[in-house]
């Protein structure tokens, strides 16, 4: 394998590249695509992508609710507005994941301690109206963007998320005996950002042949999974 720490000194740039959807026609639908194509030719990235979103939580007629209405976006609500997410590189799926909205929920309850929550976005103080962030794509559960520490040559990534009902992700409580209306959280911006390295151009290419003569590249990482198990009792 290429070794990446001798040309650690060599990168004369390091910048975030933004990637917006193919198409957001669908970004808003439940149990519909939205599919990023991440393509930076001959060059290089880091692992630890971002996403950025951004949106709005109405009723669900589109008008807003009201101060004294006991609405919020639960704790880590991000994950919760997908079903589904598949990373692939060059064709060949690299990660598959469901049910990302409940592991991601397990794995920082267990990861963050209290100071910690709201820094990581994890605990939400967000009630209903305008929101947005910035986090790691690893907050998905997506190991492959965690674990990774060397740079990535080309790309060829196809990276898309299934959209949810948003019922998971909204908390409603009752004031008094009145329940607040039934939300709905529409999406306005969701684009992954792309952490990009500029090597020196002689060390570009040392790096290159080097990782041409190392024809196979293993990416190790850990590949979260929770499984959805009916018909278990105890």
């Amino acid at each position: 394998m290429a070794d990446y720490q001798k040309y650690v000194n060599d990168i004369e740039r390091a910048e975030f590249k933004n990637f917006y959807p193919i198409s957001k026609q669908h970004l808003n639908e439940p149990n519909k695509r939205t599919e990023f194509k991440i393509d930076f030719g001959d060059s290089f990235c880091a692992s630890q992508f971002q996403f950025y979103i951004s949106g709005n939580l109405t009723k669900s007629d589109g008008t807003q609710y009201v101060a004294a209405e006991n609405v919020k976006l639960i704790d880590n609500f991000v994950p919760f507005l997908f079903s589904k997410v598949e990373v692939r590189k060059h064709n060949k799926i690299i990660e598959d994941m469901e049910n990302f909205g409940q592991l991601r929920t397990i794995k920082g309850t267990i990861s963050y301690s209290k100071n910690d929550v709201f820094s990581n976005g994890f605990e939400s103080t967000l009630k209903f109206g305008k929101f947005e962030g910035v986090r790691s794509l690893s907050h998905f559960g997506l190991g492959f963007f965690e674990n990774i520490k060397f740079p990535i040559y080309k790309s060829g990534f196809y990276i898309s998320f299934i959209r949810a009902e948003d019922d998971d992700a909204i908390l409603k409580t009752k004031t008094g005996n009145a329940t607040p209306d039934d939300g709905k959280i529409t999406i306005e911006e969701f684009f992954i950002r792309v952490p990009m390295i500029e090597y020196k151009t002689t060390s570009k290419i040392q790096l290159i042949n080097d990782i041409t003569r190392s024809q196979n590249i293993m990416f190790s990482f850990l590949d979260w999974q929770c499984i959805d198990q009916k018909g278990v009792s105890g």
